[in-house]
């Protein structure tokens, strides 16, 4: 299993971040070889943060993820929203790539 997250501190209308989040959530369940994919928001740490996190079955299924997002319109066009609006610190973006060993 192959897990892989993303995560950023909100910077914009906490709520309007938090609704884009479950909205970009929903988006990426329906890319190809994602088997599970949530939202998290941060409890600890910096406040603000939210961490989204995609299961995979393996690196072929992440490189081939990887394709697909090239492509995906709706993703981009998601994207230039948080940019635009200033949801979160672009900075503050911080990216996991994971094997499960147990």
């Amino acid at each position: 299993m192959i897990g892989v997250g993303r995560s950023a501190q909100i910077i914009g209308d906490p709520q309007a971040a938090m609704a884009f989040a479950a909205s970009m959530t929903e988006h990426i369940k329906g890319w190809p070889g994602v088997q599970r994919a949530t939202c998290w928001a941060s409890l600890a740490g910096a406040t603000g943060t939210v961490a989204w996190w995609l299961e995979m079955t393996d690196l072929a299924a992440f490189e081939a993820l990887n394709t697909a997002i090239a492509s995906d319109k709706t993703y981009w066009a998601k994207v230039t929203e948080a940019r635009d609006k200033g949801y979160f610190a672009p900075q503050s973006f911080h990216d996991n790539l994971m094997r499960q060993v147990a």
